[in-house]
């Protein structure tokens, strides 16, 4: 089966990420993660990318970018490339470095900037790595939010439209202390609620939860705000089996899960789910 396209997309912000292959570490000391950086800002100046954020974990990396000539793919290539190309004659390896392509979300508007953020900022805590954001030597955070000067390859002149405001020093703190909050993309989805109104930021969530159909890079963040079952059988007007469709595809619902909310035994559910697959992606005839 051909790999689907890219999409390049002039002007386009990002979040992309690759990881070692079989889950391997490929930042085994300082000066892997020291080369990977002096590639990355390489790679950034050969295509005119901008780096809004970014952490370097064991096995992985995250990035949030901005490509002015819409030339992500371009840019990705070059930076796995030469790293990999790197670590394999450094280490005396042969083979794969990276599992695969990288993955990657388009980030469409200021919602999904701040998801995209907080996974980023926050991954170091969560895997145990530190206890606060602001430790993670790897990461662009204290630049970012104003704990320390920016390293100059880091662009922080967004968080001005993000959070508006009439000085940067502002919009950072703002950023600080959402992400201090107990459930910060909760804390930012009530302050966006006052100034947008409900139906827009539902309308936002399902365009972001839906796009990490393709990666399951941000799976705890597309369980955390994805639609109730009701909500979907209503979006589909009533039709069951569509709903369990996209309980399952596009918000990461298990069966056992849908059956419990429809108040069904799971083998109709299964049933119902895979009959509904049918219709829309036919078996091939052998």
């Amino acid at each position: 089966m051909p790999r689907k396209p890219r999409h390049n997309i002039a002007g386009g912000l990002y979040h992309v990420m690759n990881r070692g292959n079989r889950k391997a570490s490929i930042f085994d000391d300082v000066h892997d993660r020291r080369r990977f950086l002096k590639i990355l800002i390489k790679a950034m100046e050969h295509h005119d990318v901008q780096l809004l954020a970014g952490c370097q974990m064991t096995n992985h990396y995250h990035l949030d970018v901005l490509t002015p000539r819409g030339n992500i793919s371009a840019f990705m290539a070059e930076l796995d490339g030469e790293f990999a190309r790197y670590s394999n004659t450094r280490h005396r390896r042969v083979g794969h470095v990276f599992q695969g392509r990288f993955r990657d979300v388009i980030i469409e508007d200021d919602l999904h900037l701040f998801i995209s953020l907080c996974y980023i900022f926050l991954n170091p805590v969560v895997a145990g790595m530190v206890d606060t954001p602001e430790r993670c030597k790897w990461s662009t955070y204290a630049g970012t939010v104003g704990l320390a000067a920016p390293p100059p390859y880091v662009s922080v002149a967004w968080l001005e439209r993000l959070f508006t405001s009439q000085r940067l020093k502002d919009s950072q703190l703002k950023l600080r202390q959402l992400l201090r909050e107990r459930d910060p993309i909760a804390a930012y989805l009530r302050q966006c609620e006052r100034e947008i109104g409900p139906e827009t930021i539902h309308r936002a969530i399902r365009s972001y939860v839906s796009e990490q159909r393709r990666t399951a890079t941000m799976l705890s963040e597309r369980v955390r705000l994805r639609p109730t079952i009701d909500e979907l059988v209503h979006d589909a007007q009533g039709d069951i089996d569509a709903a369990i469709a996209g309980a399952r595809d596009t918000y990461a619902y298990t069966v056992a899960d849908v059956a419990a909310s429809l108040k069904m035994p799971a083998s109709t559910v299964g049933r119902r789910y895979h009959r509904f697959r049918s219709k829309i992606v036919p078996r091939r005839r052998t």
